[in-house]
């Protein structure tokens, strides 16, 4: 009997998703975005345990924004792929100073992207 794909967002996913993207906003636009090891290891520890709720801790300038962009645009992207019609939140508990910046990261990898925005728009 075949087996039905898994729907399932893997780490394999968001890391060939990072390595096509380029920063859309701030001092590195249009430069390549490179994953460091610990965010790849991160999204292996999110990812393969389907935690749907996760909270990171940690200090300023360690990419956790562009962590959550990379995160947030995998998941809208296979959700479309999949017909899933997804929603994807992202909240700070810093405030909505935070929260915009993630939103402007994930703007910013599509309108760097002619291929995201064939299927997306901000």
């Amino acid at each position: 009997m075949p087996q039905t794909p898994s729907l399932r967002l893997s780490v394999d996913h968001v890391t060939r998703l990072a390595t096509r993207l380029r920063f859309g906003d701030g001092p590195m636009t249009g430069q390549p975005l490179t994953l460091r090891l610990w965010q790849e290891q991160l999204y292996e520890q999110i990812l393969a345990n389907d935690i749907e709720v996760a909270a990171s801790w940690m200090n300023k300038k360690n990419g956790k924004t562009m962590l959550m962009a990379i995160l947030i645009l995998a998941h809208l992207i296979h959700g479309l792929a999949h017909r899933l019609s997804p929603e994807v939140y992202s909240g700070s508990g810093t405030g909505q100073k935070q929260a915009a910046l993630v939103y402007r990261a994930v703007a910013g990898f599509i309108r760097q992207s002619p291929q995201l925005q064939e299927h997306l728009w901000v």
